[in-house]
């Protein structure tokens, strides 16, 4: 029972949301440098990623995420190097277009 009202109460992404979501943590996942991207901790960050997209779970998606860029954040100030990711400016013709 308990899942089920964890269902219920769990939010539903648009597929304009899920795009969204992987640019960002794509990234940060593709665009490490080799010896971080093939560490442990961010194969199974990745991992989990795909579950929780698989499976359509936005929570657990948002939480590996959040952990995902706190672990980036960590290996930067560690390496002394610098972030590795750029958000591009919003394109205005895009965000309104909507995904089908």
């Amino acid at each position: 029972m308990m899942d089920q009202t964890a269902d219920r109460c769990a939010p539903k992404w648009t597929a304009r949301e899920w795009e969204l979501s992987w640019g960002a943590v794509s990234r940060r996942l593709m665009g490490a440098p080799a010896d971080v991207r093939a560490s442990a901790t961010m194969q199974g960050m990745a991992a989990a990623l795909d579950r929780a997209f698989e499976a359509g779970d936005a929570s657990t998606f948002c939480g590996v995420g959040l952990r995902l860029c706190l672990h980036c954040d960590a290996i930067i100030k560690e390496k002394c190097i610098t972030s590795w990711w750029k958000i591009p400016p919003r394109d205005q013709a895009t965000a309104t277009d909507s995904v089908e």
